[in-house]
């Protein structure tokens, strides 16, 4: 079973298989944190939140709209706290039955520094849960950019 580590900005996720069967897939177009994900923070405002690109944009961080009515993200001008140690985890996905699988995203991230302090985000993986892998060290966009990482080496597990 993995888990997906996701450590960035904004996005839409879909796990598919190499012969588009898609394995799992959300679009977080109902506004709640989905069943199973876990948000760690330590952000005053609950750190991961579900909304529009409209409700989690800011005065300094003007969010584009991605033509979706939902997506997940954390923003720290929104609320003006801390959010350096933002993780939003995907459940379990159970792989053992999957020889080719793709984890395919959106994300909006733009990697900026704000008084000498860089953002970074990272798609992590871990097979146990304690130990965690980086996959992509996102790169910041001005718009929504489209992510595929190849997780083949996880089917069978």
């Amino acid at each position: 079973m993995k888990k997906l580590l996701l450590f960035f900005l904004l996005f839409t996720l879909c796990l598919i298989q190499l012969h588009a069967q898609i394995l799992f897939e959300e679009n977080f177009e109902d506004g709640l944190v989905p069943d199973g994900w876990t948000v760690q923070s330590a952000a005053t405002d609950g750190g991961w939140l579900v909304g529009s690109s409209a409700s989690m944009s800011s005065q300094f961080f003007p969010i584009t709209s991605n033509g979706s009515s939902g997506i997940a993200g954390t923003n720290d001008d929104n609320c003006n706290c801390d959010k350096s140690d933002e993780y939003f985890i995907t459940p379990a996905l159970d792989f053992s039955d999957q020889t080719a699988v793709v984890l395919s995203f959106d994300a909006f991230f733009t990697d900026d520094t704000y008084q000498g302090n860089a953002e970074d985000a990272t798609i992590e993986v871990s097979t146990d849960g304690l130990n965690w892998t980086v996959l992509e060290d996102l790169h910041g966009h001005s718009s929504w950019d489209t992510h595929t990482i190849d997780l083949s080496e996880f089917g069978g597990e």
